[in-house]
């Protein structure tokens, strides 16, 4: 059950990405204007993940600062 809701999941997720709008819903649906354009899909994508490399380099770096310090 888990797989089939991670491949429905990844599915309508690449359906999205690739300019295709969701089988389920007509693409002049009205429910459309409630969600941000396709755009934002990828470039929140790219914000999460940049943020989230930057947070774990800082982490990183201030354990390797730390434990250097106690070296010392």
């Amino acid at each position: 059950w888990a797989d089939f809701n991670i491949d429905q999941f990844v599915h309508f997720h690449i359906l999205y990405l690739l300019g295709h709008h969701s089988p389920l819903v007509d693409s002049d649906h009205f429910v459309h204007k409630y969600f941000l354009p396709q755009e934002y899909a990828i470039l929140i994508f790219v914000y999460a993940a940049v943020a989230l490399i930057c947070f774990l380099s800082i982490c990183i770096g201030y354990v390797m600062l730390e434990s250097k310090k106690k070296k010392a």
